[in-house]
């Protein structure tokens, strides 16, 4: 949208006039609009940046996934179960007391 707005107010201020600029204004804000609902509609959350990217991230990273046969689910439990036998061994190393 700051993409926008700078492009319009730089041609109607330095390049041509607002008579000239408005159709192109109402055509390019228009469209953003368009663009961002179409978004929201397939994909059913908020066209945010952090979302988008998530969202793309995750897209071309489970496409790899199958093109390479990596199993997303295992991989998945894996890092869980990791993830619980290092909060399981944080526990036991707070509460062996420490030589000195």
């Amino acid at each position: 949208m700051g993409v926008n707005a700078g492009l319009v107010g730089y041609l109607t201020w330095f390049v041509l006039s607002w008579d000239i600029v408005e159709p192109f204004s109402y055509i390019i804000t228009f469209s953003t609009s368009i663009l961002f609902y179409s978004y929201f509609v397939l994909a059913r959350q908020d066209p945010a940046y952090p979302d988008v990217r998530r969202r793309i991230f995750y897209m071309n990273f489970y496409r790899a996934a199958k093109k390479l046969n990596f199993n997303v689910e295992e991989y998945n439990s894996m890092k869980k179960e990791l993830s619980e036998i290092n909060s399981r061994l944080r526990i036991l190393r707070s509460t062996i007391p420490a030589i000195s």
